[in-house]
C-alpha cells in the first residue's frame, strides 16, 4: 500500500509511493517503477542526476524559447513568493532569480554552462542507449519518462540533440507514441511563436548554439 502521512489535518500520500502501488496491480502491460535492487538503484542514480539539472533546464528553457516578457513571473506572484520565503528559503532564491530574469535574461555565460551540462548528461545517456532500447534496459521505464521532458525542451530551446545519435533516436521513438506526442504538441499559435523566436535569435546570432559555440 502506498505510504500515507497526515500534515496540518490533510491525508498525503506521495506520487512515487502511488506509482509503485498501482504499477503492483496485476496488468497485462510491462512494469513502469524498477523491479530489482538492481533497477532501484540505477532510476535512483539516474533521477537524481535529472534534478540536479533543475536550474540548467530552467536557463534553457526559459532563455531561449520564447520572449522573456512572456516567460517571467508577475511581480504581484513574486511578492507572494516573498512573503512565503520567511518560512521557506527556497522561496527566497526562486525571487531572486526570477528577479534577476526579468531584468536581464539568461546572461551567455549561463546559457553555456547549461548547455554543457546537459552536453555531459545527454552523452551519459548515449553510452546507455548505445547499448539498450530504454533507459533501464528491455521495456519503457519511468526514467524515460524523466529525461524525455528534459530532452525536449532543451531541444525547443535549440540544444542540437543529434550530436546524440542514439538520445535522439529514442527521442523520435517516443515522440512518434500518440500519448507522448499528445504531451508535446504545442498549440499552433505557440508553436508559431516559437518558431518566429527561434529565427529571430539565429539572424541576430543569439540562438543557444551561437551563444555555446
Amino acid at each position: 500500500m502506498p505510504k500515507l502521512a497526515v500534515h496540518d489535518g490533510v491525508v498525503h500520500v506521495e506520487s512515487n509511493d502511488i506509482l509503485e502501488y498501482l504499477d503492483a496491480l496485476p496488468s497485462p502491460f510491462d512494469p513502469f517503477m524498477p523491479q530489482s535492487d538492481a533497477e532501484r538503484r540505477i532510476v535512483k542514480a539516474s533521477l537524481d542526476r535529472e534534478d540536479s539539472l533543475h536550474m540548467e533546464l530552467r536557463n534553457l528553457t526559459m532563455g531561449f524559447i520564447l520572449p522573456r516578457r512572456l516567460m517571467q513571473k508577475s511581480e504581484e506572484t513574486l511578492q507572494r513568493w516573498e512573503c512565503e520565503g520567511a518560512a521557506d528559503p527556497k522561496r527566497t532564491l526562486e525571487v531572486i532569480w526570477w528577479r534577476d530574469f526579468a531584468r536581464r535574461g539568461v546572461p551567455a555565460d549561463a546559457a553555456r554552462g547549461s548547455f554543457k551540462a546537459f552536453a555531459a548528461a545527454f552523452a551519459e545517456l548515449d553510452e546507455t542507449l548505445s547499448k539498450q532500447a530504454w533507459l533501464i534496459g528491455g521495456r519503457i521505464s519511468v526514467l524515460d519518462v524523466a529525461w524525455f521532458i528534459d530532452v525536449h525542451r532543451v531541444g525547443l530551446a535549440g540544444y542540437p540533440v543529434e550530436r546524440h545519435p542514439h538520445v535522439a533516436q529514442w527521442h523520435r521513438h517516443l515522440s512518434a507514441r500518440p500519448a507522448f506526442a499528445k504531451e508535446i504538441q504545442a498549440p499552433a499559435p505557440v508553436a508559431a511563436l516559437m518558431a518566429l523566436y527561434a529565427t529571430y535569435r539565429r539572424l541576430r546570432g543569439a540562438s543557444l548554439r551561437d551563444i555555446a559555440a
